[in-house]
């Protein structure tokens, strides 16, 4: 078995640049108002998740209710994180205004 870290980050980078295409065209029709910071840190937070969800699912691909489990954890904790970061759910000092 080789190491698919390097193609697996790669993959998972641009995944996430293509996700971010929706609020970069909403930002630019000023829909929106994300600056650099905020596409850096969802580029980071989606990249990791993406990283993650590979790797689970790598090594879980012959377990698949608890690779299922997983990767529903991965998910939820992305959207909590992007929750708490864009109106503060959680109110953490991170939380955005």
């Amino acid at each position: 078995m080789s190491n698919r870290l390097p193609a697996d980050a790669v993959r998972a980078g641009l995944g996430a640049a293509a996700v971010l295409l929706l609020p970069l065209g909403a930002t630019l029709v000023g829909v929106a108002s994300w600056g650099p910071f905020d596409f850096a840190v969802a580029w980071a937070l989606l990249a990791s998740a993406g990283m993650a969800g590979l790797s689970l699912s790598r090594a879980l691909r012959r377990r698949p209710p608890l690779r299922a489990l997983a990767l529903a954890a991965v998910t939820l904790a992305v959207l909590l994180a992007w929750a708490e970061l864009a109106v503060g759910v959680l109110g953490s000092p991170l939380a955005g205004s």
